[in-house]
């Protein structure tokens, strides 16, 4: 009896370690960024992209830029979809910052797209 739990223990065992060793994506950095009308600029900046190129990464944040542009900006951390990326924002602070930050998350699957907002 034991041994059929020992090896029950060890058989088990096997696809989490297979697991723990695949690689998970990681987020590489895009440059450029947007301004709040969605022009090129700085106020929207780091981009980084998991799962898909820089131009596509590029291309939802300035989508979700100029859906927050065409309500003026009233909820920036309401759930919306924009290219078929479910995007939320929320609020950040970092030390030595009295304004705060944005952060903006779109995900589609395993596929992402992170930005900052900050004047």
């Amino acid at each position: 009896m034991r041994k059929l739990i020992l090896i029950a223990l060890a058989v088990s065992a096997v696809p989490l370690a297979a697991s723990a060793a695949a690689p998970a994506a990681s987020y590489k950095s895009c440059s450029g960024g947007f301004n709040p009308d969605g022009s090129s600029g700085s106020f929207y900046r780091k981009i980084r992209a998991k799962g898909i190129s820089c131009p596509t990464a590029k291309g939802v944040t300035k989508a979700w830029v100029k859906y927050e542009a065409s309500r003026d900006g009233a909820n920036p951390t309401a759930k919306v979809t924009v290219k078929g990326y479910k995007c939320s924002g929320k609020s950040v602070k970092s030390s030595g910052d009295d304004e705060g930050a944005l952060a903006v998350i779109c995900a589609k699957g395993s596929k992402a797209v992170r930005f900052t907002g900050h004047p």
